[in-house]
């Protein structure tokens, strides 16, 4: 896995460097002073993964901003000082893909990184709630379209909300992981998403709306940490199934 590491401080940058490059998943091809000074570099050798010093006295969620700007597919992850609620929307709202607190252990900023590679966002589950009064308001047509899934689709959609991937729902249901597929297909096409976070959003959108669909789910298992996405190309219906 490529990373990108940003910090106009020469010793922290290097530190961050040193520490990523002991880990084997890891390589550091590119290690920057400034990402919108370099944005060009960025476009034509783009990391997996960006990691952005916040610590640093010249960062500014602005920045982030103007850099996914230039680069939409750029996953970016902030490395800062106090990581509450707030600091996580702000850091959304400006494009990064999670954010990572100077005190955390090592093992937790390799799963973020991870984490946002493989197309997750890295924020708090309580940040689920308010991403969807910020950026997902209630709309008559998503209740309409959130109205058409099947008991069964709500039930796998219950499972994806909480964390659960298609190996696990399909054991927890006793179906086949390609079954799964093809429910999660039909459930994003209805829903009009594209991904695990868009149609968890409209999960807890409709509990919010009806009490009856917004219910704690079965055997769920424990509450995971972090609210999970795949990669963009999750709503590719299943083998031997064509899109409309």
């Amino acid at each position: 896995m490529n990373l990108g590491v940003v910090s106009s401080c020469l010793l922290a940058r290097k530190a961050l460097c040193a520490l990523l490059a002991s880990k084997k998943e890891f390589n550091v091809a590119l290690e920057l002073d400034s990402a919108l000074d370099n944005s060009e570099l960025l476009r034509k050798a783009p990391p997996h993964v960006l990691l952005v010093d916040a610590l640093d006295p010249r960062f500014e969620f602005n920045n982030v901003s103007q850099v996914r700007k230039l680069i939409p597919d750029l996953r970016i992850v902030l490395f800062a000082n106090d990581v509450d609620e707030e600091y996580e929307i702000r850091a959304v709202r400006a494009g990064a893909r999670g954010c990572i607190s100077r005190r955390s252990q090592p093992e937790v900023l390799e799963r973020a990184l991870k984490g946002v590679a493989q197309g997750e966002l890295w924020v708090g589950r309580r940040i689920a709630a308010r991403l969807i009064g910020k950026f997902a308001p209630w709309r008559s047509l998503e209740e309409e379209r959130s109205a058409s899934l099947t008991p069964r689709e709500w039930e796998i959609l219950g499972l994806v909300a909480n964390g659960c991937r298609n190996k696990n729902i399909g054991a927890r249901l006793s179906i086949s992981e390609n079954t799964v597929k093809s429910h999660l297909y039909t459930i994003f096409k209805k829903l009009r998403v594209s991904t695990r976070l868009g149609a968890t959003l409209h999960y807890y959108q409709g509990g919010k709306q009806d009490d009856r669909r917004f219910r704690p789910v079965a055997d769920a298992g424990p509450q995971p940490k972090r609210v999970r996405r795949e990669p963009e190309d999750s709503a590719t219906p299943p083998s031997g199934q064509r899109a409309a």
